[in-house]
């Protein structure tokens, strides 16, 4: 995505726009611009805004803005920290962070021979002739 120029010469495609009033933000868009090369520019746009000379525009050099995944930093402020996620005694999930998602806490972890070796012992004819 280009950084646009909203200044009337890109011209926002209202087709294919959306008003943004039925999630908790009334007088705006998510608009579809086209600017004067015929490229796409997406934009959160205040209605109040459109057609006004000088009307304020945010920077879209932003982490936040770029295309691609999101950075680490901003995926932990949606998605919170990773957290174990096994069931507890209560079945619910463990709330315990862990480094990465998908990681079980200490508590969670399996040792990792020691039951297949236990089991192997105490079933018949199992373990060591």
């Amino acid at each position: 995505m280009r950084d646009a120029n909203w200044d009337g010469v890109t011209f926002l495609d209202r087709q294919r726009s959306a008003p943004l009033w039925d999630v908790g933000a009334p007088g705006y868009l998510a608009a579809v611009g086209v600017d004067p090369d015929g490229e796409d520019v997406l934009a959160l746009v205040s209605e109040e805004h459109l057609n006004v000379e000088n009307a304020p525009q945010g920077c879209a050099d932003q982490p936040h803005e770029q295309t691609g995944p999101l950075p680490a930093v901003w995926r932990r402020r949606i998605n919170g920290h990773p957290r174990c996620g096994q069931p507890t005694a209560q079945g619910r999930p463990c709330q315990a962070g862990v480094t990465s998602q998908g990681d079980v806490c200490r508590v969670h972890r399996k040792p990792h021979d020691s039951s297949s070796r236990t089991q192997e012992r105490s079933q018949p004819g199992g373990g060591a002739p």
